[in-house]
Order: C-alpha cells, then structure tokens, then sequence
C-alpha cells in the first residue's frame, strides 16, 4: 500500500497499514445496545422492588384481616378442651379483671350442659374497622355442640398492643 492509497507505510514494511489518528473516532457515550440493556436491567431492579414492597403489603392486610378469626377459633377450642385459664388468655384486659378462668367454666359448664358439649367454632364473616383510638373487629360464626344444632354468635375483639382479644363474651 502506498502513500497515495490514503494509508501511511512503515519504513521496511510494505504489508502493513498504519491507519491516521484522525481517522480513529472517540466515542463519548456507550454503544446503544449497552444504554437499552442497562435501562432494561433497572427497570427489572425497580419493579422487583416495587412488586416486592407492595405484595408484603397486601400479605400483611390480608394476615391482619384473619387474625380476629384465628383468635375467636383459639377461643372456643380452649373452650372445648375446658382449658379455661387459656380460654381467659384471648380476653382483653378489662374483661380479664372482671371475669376470672373460674367464672369462664361456670358459664361454659353451664352451657355444654344444656346444649352439649363444643365441637367447634367455624367463622363465616370478619368486619374490621379503625379510628384514632382502637382497631376492632366483628368476627361472625357458629359454635357447634354435640347435641343441638350450631349456634350463630358474633365475637367483638379489640386490637390491645398488637395482639386481638375478644372485648365482650360471647
């Protein structure tokens, strides 16, 4: 190659080019592919933090939501096993002052032996609601007893610190 070719050539060396400095061009951003990619993968990174975020908080309200439920079931299977000083455990502070575990059994006692003794409680409905003071919860069902047809109750709880308690007896 030679000089008039547009191409400089080495001393002794005909083979090889050698390609001007000018010619060579500097890129000052990344090639478009790279940006895309790069826009891509934060994208990715910014919706799995987002969905991540939002499902715990859908979790977290739908926990919430079952939690007075789980409580009124607690309830009546400490019932059933005549565990009275658990049973005296789900009941809020105030109604724990006013009613002792034995006062409990005397009234369960009382119960199970007009209508038999509790099989269960099965929970067809919560209704929850908040104000600046309490969180409370209707939790509606059915107690079940060995020999009468179930009956229909509806449990009141009220949120004490973080845990639910039943705040009127069933």
């Amino acid at each position: 190659m030679d000089a008039n070719q547009g191409g400089i050539v080495a001393e002794g060396d005909t083979d090889i080019p050698i390609v001007p400095q000018e010619s060579r061009k500097k890129r000052r951003f990344p090639p478009l592919g790279v940006a895309i990619v790069a826009l891509f993968m934060f994208g990715c990174i910014l919706s799995g933090i987002l969905g991540t975020v939002l499902v715990r908080t859908f979790i977290g309200q739908f926990q919430e939501q079952h939690e007075p439920e789980k409580v009124s079931v607690a309830y009546f299977e400490a019932l059933r096993q005549h565990n009275w000083t658990a049973a005296h455990g789900y009941l809020t502070t105030s109604l724990q002052a006013s009613n002792s575990p034995a006062q409990l059994e005397a009234k369960w006692v009382q119960r199970e032996a007009k209508n038999g003794t509790i099989t269960g409680f099965t929970a067809t409905g919560t209704g929850m609601s908040t104000s600046n003071v309490e969180t409370a919860a209707v939790v509606r069902g059915t107690v079940g007893y060995s020999s009468t047809p179930p009956e229909a109750l509806v449990i009141s709880l009220r949120k004490e610190g973080n845990s639910w308690r039943i705040d009127k007896l069933p």
